[in-house]
């Protein structure tokens, strides 16, 4: 529940800062999405290192390699989430926070289908009713009214939107394949950061071999950024440690519930910080997805995963 929490909280500031970041940058600040997350990958690869090295330092636990098969099992993750951060970033820069929000949280049904078909996840009539639940809750938060500060706020772009069905796809894909390999029985010997550290290094990798077989990633310049552009890529780079804790100890269907769980306190926020008035659509909305929440755990596997000692339907494990 910790994790769970705390996931929610960096996921709601999210698309803030990458907003904020983007419209307040300027000139040679500013940063393309594939460059942005070449930084964040860095980043997190930084702090895991830092990490398991004060871990050795103290005399704990801080192996790091569990053999060339297991680290290969990385990369087909690392290259499906290279691919979605790039677009989930251009999209979270042309669409307004909250309605980013709710157009994102489509990958919990992606999952849940993803995770029913690859993983033979069973999930109950009462669950797949949650599902569906979401989806009407997302389509009643782009309808059109309100105001953005004093523009009014227009139809969702369709190109943006297309973006983001297509990267919810890919999440639930990335996220069901990320959740075997983190569950696998190499990987119950490493720690969080360990296994962060393969995944961030495959992605750094990819990101090599983009820059030299197509178009080159422009290298961010730490030393000009702003205090925004630092914001979004701590954000970026710790909630990918969260997430990967939360799949490990949960699953990816109650990964992107926490997601889900962060449009409240987006919405939120994004008065203050961005003189942001949500239409009504918007709020009844939100309430469709905590509807569809509470549904999903009613159903059990929600439940059962953040509760001590059963499995995905409430039966004691062994």
């Amino acid at each position: 529940m910790a994790i769970f929490g705390a996931s929610t909280a960096i996921m709601s500031f999210q698309p803030l800062v990458l907003h904020i970041a983007n419209e307040r940058s300027l000139g040679d600040e500013k940063i393309g999405a594939d460059g942005f997350m070449l930084a964040a990958e860095a980043m997190k690869i930084g702090i895991c290192a830092i990490v398991i090295l004060g871990r050795r330092a103290m005399g704990l636990e801080a192996r790091v390699w569990c053999g060339l098969r297991h680290t290969l099992a990385f990369a087909v993750p690392a290259a499906i989430y290279l691919v979605m951060n790039i677009m989930k970033v251009t999209a979270a820069r042309a669409i307004d926070p909250p309605v980013f929000q709710l157009l994102a949280s489509t990958k919990i049904l992606a999952t849940a289908v993803a995770s029913y078909t690859l993983l033979n996840k069973h999930l109950t009539p009462v669950q797949w009713a949650a599902m569906l639940l979401l989806t009407v809750g997302v389509a009643l938060g782009q309808m059109r009214s309100g105001s953005f500060g004093d523009t009014p706020v227009k139809d969702v772009p369709l190109i943006p939107t297309l973006i983001m069905i297509l990267n919810s796809a890919l999440s639930a894909l990335g996220a069901v394949y990320t959740e075997r390999v983190l569950k696998a029985p190499g990987s119950a010997a490493l720690t969080i950061f360990a296994t962060n550290l393969h995944m961030s290094t495959h992605t750094l990798l990819f990101n090599g071999a983009k820059a030299c077989f197509w178009e080159a990633t422009v290298l961010p310049r730490p030393w000009i950024f702003g205090s925004w552009s630092w914001a979004a890529l701590i954000n970026e780079a710790v909630n990918g440690l969260c997430v990967s804790a939360l799949m490990r100890h949960a699953d990816s269907i109650v990964k992107n519930y926490a997601f889900g769980a962060s449009i409240f306190a987006t919405a939120g926020l994004s008065v203050p910080l961005l003189d942001y008035c949500p239409p009504m659509s918007f709020f009844f909305g939100a309430v469709l997805v905590l509807m569809s929440m509470y549904l999903y755990a009613r159903g059990g596997s929600f439940i059962s995963h953040t509760s001590n000692g059963t499995n995905g339907h409430g039966v004691k494990k062994d």
